[in-house]
């Protein structure tokens, strides 16, 4: 019972934080609203990732550690980045940068567009929306670890042991 109350009492004085530093006319971007609250936090804000703060950086695809750049988290909801190409061709598909659309092609049927939460599947003609959208980093394109779960519907994706983990299903 009083670890319960501690926890509450400190899960109260972030959240009283975050107001004042809302409020505070000196405060305005997001980023140093989370650098405030990361500092308050016992465990230096990494429960904000909700579990995601144990990667490792690296990427199995298929029981196998490949090579990639690092997935990173990409902002204050835990939202995980991975290399789209390294793991896509991982799995035995294709990628094509189209420079005419500013689009990318994964294996001839599924189109995406970076900055953009917008998608769109050839051979059944439907689009839609799906987010985060995709970001180039440093010339490299990641998308979030939902994407493969959702638009590559012959794949599961989840975090394991410090890994990014994809599997051919």
């Amino acid at each position: 019972m009083k670890k319960h109350r501690l926890i509450a009492l400190r899960l109260a004085s972030i959240f009283a934080l975050v107001f004042l530093l809302l409020l505070s006319p000196g405060i305005r971007t997001a980023a140093a609203v989370l650098d405030a609250i990361s500092a308050a936090m016992p465990d230096g804000g990494n429960s904000i990732m909700d579990g995601a703060s144990s990667i490792n950086g690296s990427v199995k695809v298929n029981d196998e550690i490949i090579e990639a750049p690092s997935v990173y988290i990409r902002d204050h909801e835990g939202n995980v980045m991975v290399p789209l190409r390294a793991v896509v061709e991982a799995l035995g598909m294709s990628v094509e940068w189209r420079v005419d659309s500013w689009s990318i092609l994964i294996g001839g049927n599924l189109v995406l567009w970076p900055d953009e939460v917008r998608y769109r599947v050839i051979d059944t003609n439907t689009s839609g929306e799906f987010g985060p959208a995709p970001e180039i980093r440093e010339g490299r394109t990641f998308v979030s670890l939902p994407f493969f779960n959702f638009l590559l519907p012959d794949c599961q994706a989840k975090i394991e042991d410090g890994f990014v983990v994809v599997d051919a299903l």
